[in-house]
């Protein structure tokens, strides 16, 4: 016989309704939809290269909206071992809505629009047409990504998927293992579930990669640490360490391609064809070695490092332990704008490395960073 839970009662102290969670168990339905909507189904159809025989590959993906050194992109996220080149990428679809009855629609991926990829991580971002997602009944937002959601072990996490290629699924457990550049859950997924985001709160925090289940765990890629490889991307690409060159305008040598249309707004890496990039590589400075970094100037520039402002509070040479204390500390730093500006200020106070413009380009130049978006 089952042993019966007792409770103590105090009707002095029970009330119609409690906050059990300091206001944190509640999440919007409105957002739940979003996110819910911006999942789809890769598929496409490839040949074997040993014996020739069709194959169908089947994945998950969704709608994502992030920021790249001040510029929002849209695009479809999946993983690298969905589509893992732009061959693929041309005769993919991406299915919205295939749900129970709902057959979905099907969208085309622009890959000459935009794509980046990365093995190590296990990712794939590829261009799509904005207008027609927007269009679509319902129509579908993409989900946002802002800044690392402040994850713990044993919070729940939400992974919207497409389970065998199965109309759309979700399922929900909690987080057992967070080590960078991947967190650990135990929130059931299948083959076709590769690719889904994975939610906490209704945040984007990381990318479906891989499971376990001799182990007991699945296996996400944290989205900061993509967002950190699209800023940089020297991290696995790039074995020689630092370049050569010096003449960087733009972000990094790996970062998203996207094709002459969309020029206003393309990030990628000019060859040093420009007056300013010819100087560069005879060895002029971008910065007046004699000035020091201005205040306003550095509230700029941690608005555009602020997925990467560890690995340049590194270069400064702040202290590990204060970089640390910052990163932890989320009731004065609520945002990691304000976390890397105060890394900046614990540079400008300590006396690691001078305070001088000098050595804050050589510190961006180290991590493959000059940044078109800061006038220094």
């Amino acid at each position: 016989m089952a042993s019966k839970t007792s409770m103590k009662e105090d009707k002095n102290t029970e009330k119609n309704e409690v906050l059990l969670h300091e206001g944190d168990g509640f999440m919007s339905t409105e957002q739940l939809t979003k996110c819910k909507n911006a999942v789809c189904m890769i598929r496409y159809e490839t040949r074997c290269s040993n014996s020739g025989k069709r194959l169908l590959k089947r994945g998950s993906g969704f709608y994502a909206k992030a920021k790249i050194f001040g510029v929002e992109y849209c695009c479809i996220v999946t993983n690298n071992h969905v589509i893992s080149c732009t061959e693929d990428a041309l005769i993919a679809i991406a299915i919205f809505h295939y749900e129970r009855e709902n057959q979905g629609i099907t969208v085309q991926l622009r890959p000459n629009k935009l794509f980046h990829t990365n093995k190590e991580l296990d990712y794939s971002v590829i261009g799509v047409d904005e207008h027609q997602l927007s269009g679509a009944n319902p129509q579908i937002f993409p989900i946002e990504y802002s800044e690392q959601p402040q994850a713990s072990v044993g919070d729940d996490i939400f992974i919207f998927q497409h389970p065998m290629g199965m109309p759309k699924q979700f399922s929900y457990e909690k987080i057992i293992h967070i080590q960078h550049p991947f967190v650990y859950y135990i929130a059931d997924t299948s083959e076709g579930s590769s690719g889904s985001p994975v939610l906490w709160k209704l945040q984007l925090m990381a990318i479906h990669k891989v499971g376990s289940e001799k182990d007991g765990y699945n296996k996400g890629t944290l989205f900061s640490e993509i967002i950190n490889d699209l800023h940089i991307g020297c991290h696995f690409n790039n074995p020689n360490g630092i370049s050569s060159k010096r003449g960087f305008n733009c972000v990094a040598r790996n970062s998203p391609r996207e094709m002459e249309e969309n020029s206003s707004k393309r990030v990628c890496v000019e060859n040093c064809n420009d007056e300013k990039s010819s100087e560069l590589s005879k060895g002029a400075n971008l910065l007046d070695e004699t000035q020091f970094p201005k205040d306003e100037m550095l509230d700029k520039l941690s608005q555009e490092c602020c997925s990467f402002y560890k690995k340049l509070a590194r270069q400064l040479q702040v202290k590990h332990e204060k970089i640390e204390e910052i990163s932890r500390d989320h009731i004065n730093y609520g945002s990691l704008a304000e976390k890397s500006y105060q890394v900046l200020r614990e540079w400008k106070e300590s006396n690691a490395k001078p305070f001088t413009n000098q050595v804050l380009e050589n510190a961006l130049r180290n991590l493959e960073l000059i940044l078109i978006h800061v006038s220094l």
